[in-house]
């Protein structure tokens, strides 16, 4: 009788030292969960700004100042201002856009919005971009966003580039900028502006 009693006291502390280490390993999962459920993406807009003398420099979020080419200063009789046309020559009228993503996990469905103030954007690859405020009689648009379909990821590493992203015909005034808004599922919203000047290597 003692021995069993001894036996089972035995099986009683395996199953206590089981039961403990279960425990554990159910914390450690839950501990590793809860990380993993807190990490988020962290978004950067980075451009190539067309200068003569940076041309292979890229900036990031509001770091840096959009140059452009013009062909020629123009009167708006509308709105009593003046503003430059911007050239349709290339590369003065194009800039190439990164949306990358530094954080340690994937951005799940991330958008892109962009408004122009003191700016008139002449066109804009449809392809995933949606118009969304149209200057109607003039046919140029003051807010676009880029919002791809449902699912859509952007890896650490491996940036979505909007390469040539042309303003060719677009109209700059003064003070002109890109009020930009960078958001995702699982980032948090960055917001910032991107002054656009005319290119002074080329001239007014």
């Amino acid at each position: 009788m003692t021995q069993v009693n001894e036996l089972l006291g035995k099986y009683g502390n395996i199953l206590d030292l089981i039961s403990i280490i279960i425990a554990i390993i159910a914390l450690i999962i839950s501990i590793i969960s809860y990380r993993i459920s807190t990490q988020k993406a962290d978004l950067f807009l980075t451009y190539q700004v067309y200068d003569v003398n940076k041309y292979n420099e890229f900036y990031e979020n509001d770091k840096g100042i959009i140059k452009l080419n013009i062909d020629e200063p123009i009167k708006d009789s509308l709105r009593n201002k003046d503003g430059y046309v911007v050239t349709i020559t290339r590369p003065g009228s194009e800039i190439t856009f990164n949306l990358e993503n530094r954080g340690k996990v994937a951005a799940k469905n991330p958008v892109i919005n962009f408004k122009f103030n003191n700016f008139e954007l002449s066109c804009f690859d449809e392809n995933d971009w949606q118009g969304i405020s149209h200057n109607h009689g003039l046919g140029t648009w003051s807010e676009i966003r880029w919002q791809p379909a449902d699912n859509t990821v952007i890896h650490k590493g491996i940036p979505k580039s909007f390469k040539n992203f042309s303003f060719s015909k677009s109209i700059i005034y003064d003070n002109a900028n890109i009020e930009i808004i960078i958001s995702a599922d699982n980032a948090n919203t960055k917001s910032f502006k991107i002054p656009i000047e005319v290119n002074e290597s080329n001239g007014q």
